[in-house]
């Protein structure tokens, strides 16, 4: 899937828009039988949690008043599930090229459908919590997923698993839209979650029996050993269907970077006596300073709602989770700098070098942030940008569930069915934009569909502004925005490819993957913000709701971070010119 470029990390995106450097082979290998079972049970599995973490969103209302909590409360809901699949990403990455892809899928699917059934029981927030992290743990079997399918399928016939794939994958959540909001409806949350468990297990069954990867695996590494030590090169991505997907992407070029790095790599996957040298070498500092970080200042956020009060009883919260979130961030900074530098150093080592002298730096290979990597301008910026979509996009899955539901005047009054209607076609419009994007992107380059992207979103969120006045409103601007988004997503995923050193793609786009998440998870609690801190009682009820003036506020906040990343995004473009783009 790569095209050589042996002059360095900045090649020239304009000449690969020229020219396609795909050739049609004269005689396409055939795909074994064994090879699609592979890819319908792959596929399959990655359809569930992503079921999993849309199927309860129109049930955010009935969480709010089931458990007593606040708005901002509601917001780790969806916030818990993301954090940790941010975390353990990375984690679950290096631990399959330790102990095997199948055997840590198995343990990861296993995670899940607990995590799962205990949500379908829980009776707190706190409960729910705890299950959705270990819900969010399903996320991390994506790449490894994914690794699995590029073991099993011909080069020149990857590209079809892959769309497959991302298809299934991004369809679990317009599925868990649509059935949720029915099953909310007639039957409950907890049953919602529930009725995964069964096709959960059946699929873990299914798994252990038919997905045989050992044989493969040790194929391609004698393969690989026979191949003679190649100069590290730098390598330009084909623009097709593999952009529609961030899991897919990462899963593939970690497999890429593993398979290339150096002969040592390949031999301790081998070796078990290594194995405690490679659990040494998983950034754990890393995940646990960078898990602090988030939360705490998620929390910090969270206090916000009551810091007009000026009472040093509110106040106090926010300070002390900002000051924990600041010594987190400080400490997460100090030690993925540390790995970077003894990384950076590692890569001067020839590979020639002795066992002894390359475990004497017994350090992670992966840091979860690479900061040799974001001294790059363009990798930085770009980063930023796709943390810019996440925090819009989960804005919205926070907030419209609970406008939809919410009773008149202060929302339309519906219920979970109308709550998950007004938001399947912004899921339907993604899949589509997605599985599309290869042909976009081949056509218009990587920074013009991200650009383009970037404005439509902006487009969208001012529309929104000013027309939501009824639920078909709001889905049609809703289309709009996830055109937007989608477009932003598959260019950024491109750009960030094309300059990323050949020996950091898995890093960087582990790296990048995580940032996602992560704003992803702040999305939510910064709608939150607004719709706990502006309320308004029902006459005759003793509830209180979200003001108008709240959704306003979200859509107003959420159209000028979109306005930031558009002027993020003209950056980006001059400096890509400047280095002839």
């Amino acid at each position: 899937m790569f095209r050589t470029n042996t002059k360095g990390v900045r090649a020239s995106m304009s000449s690969n828009n020229r020219h396609n450097p795909t050739t049609a082979p004269s005689s396409s290998p055939a795909i074994s039988r064994s090879a699609w079972i592979t890819l319908v049970v792959i596929s399959s599995v990655g359809l569930i949690p992503m079921y999993g973490e849309t199927v309860i969103i129109p049930a955010i209302p009935d969480f709010i008043k089931e458990f007593g909590i606040t708005y901002t409360t509601s917001s780790w809901i969806l916030a818990s599930f993301l954090i940790a699949g941010a975390v353990m990403t990375p984690i679950a990455g290096k631990l399959s090229d330790i102990y095997g892809k199948k055997k840590i899928v198995l343990i990861i699917m296993c995670i899940y459908t607990i995590g799962v059934a205990l949500g379908g029981f829980a009776s707190n927030i706190s409960f729910m919590i705890i299950a959705r992290i270990l819900q969010g743990i399903g996320i991390s079997m994506f790449p490894i997923a994914f690794g699995i399918l590029k073991l099993q399928f011909p080069k020149e016939k990857l590209s079809i698993a892959q769309g497959i794939f991302t298809g299934l994958f991004t369809a679990g959540s317009a599925i868990g839209l649509a059935l949720g909001g029915t099953i909310i409806y007639h039957y409950g949350w907890h049953f919602a979650l529930l009725s995964m468990v069964p096709a959960a297990i059946i699929l873990i069954l299914i798994f252990r029996k038919f997905i045989n990867i050992k044989e493969e695996e040790e194929k391609k590494q004698q393969q690989l050993q026979q191949q003679p030590e190649q100069k590290s090169k730098v390598q330009k991505s084909k623009l097709g269907t593999e952009y529609c997907c961030v899991f897919t992407k990462i899963g593939n070029e970690q497999e890429y970077f593993h398979h290339h790095h150096n002969s040592a790599a390949d031999l301790y996957m081998h070796d078990e006596k290594n194995n405690n040298n490679l659990l040494q070498k998983i950034d754990i500092k890393g995940a646990i300073t960078l898990s602090v970080t988030i939360i705490s200042f998620l929390l910090a956020l969270s206090y916000l709602e009551n810091i007009h009060s000026l009472t040093m009883s509110d106040f106090m919260p926010t300070v002390i989770l900002s000051i924990v979130s600041v010594v987190s961030l400080t400490l997460f900074i100090i030690v993925e700098r540390k790995i970077s530098a003894k990384v950076k150093a590692a890569k001067k080592i020839p590979t020639s070098s002795s066992p002894s002298s390359s475990s004497s730096m017994a350090a992670p290979d992966s840091p979860l942030i690479d900061l040799n990597l974001l001294t790059n301008r363009i990798i930085l910026l770009n980063n930023i940008s796709l943390m810019i979509l996440g925090i819009t996009m989960f804005m919205v899955y926070q907030s419209i569930s609970v406008l939809v539901r919410s009773p008149t005047p202060l929302g339309f009054g519906g219920n979970a069915i109308s709550a998950a209607n007004v938001q399947i076609p912004f899921t339907i419009i993604i899949l589509v934009v997605s599985v599309s994007a290869g042909i976009i992107i081949s056509k218009f380059g990587n920074v013009k569909p991200s650009l383009v992207g970037t404005i439509i979103t902006a487009f969208g969120f001012f529309s929104l502004i000013l027309f939501h006045s009824s639920e078909l409103l709001i889905s049609a601007n809703l289309a709009v925005i996830a055109i937007g988004l989608t477009l932003t997503r598959v260019g950024n995923w491109n750009i960030l490819l094309e300059y990323t050193p050949n020996d950091s793609i898995g890093i960087s786009l582990g790296m990048t993957a995580m940032l996602f998440f992560v704003g992803m998870a702040i999305g939510p609690a910064i709608a939150s913000i607004y719709m706990q801190s502006n309320q308004i009682s029902i006459i005759g009820s003793s509830l209180s709701f979200p003001s108008l003036e709240s959704y306003n506020m979200i859509f107003i906040t959420a159209f000028f971070i979109s306005v930031i990343s558009i002027a993020l995004k003209l950056v980006l473009k001059k400096k890509m010119s400047n280095q002839g783009e």
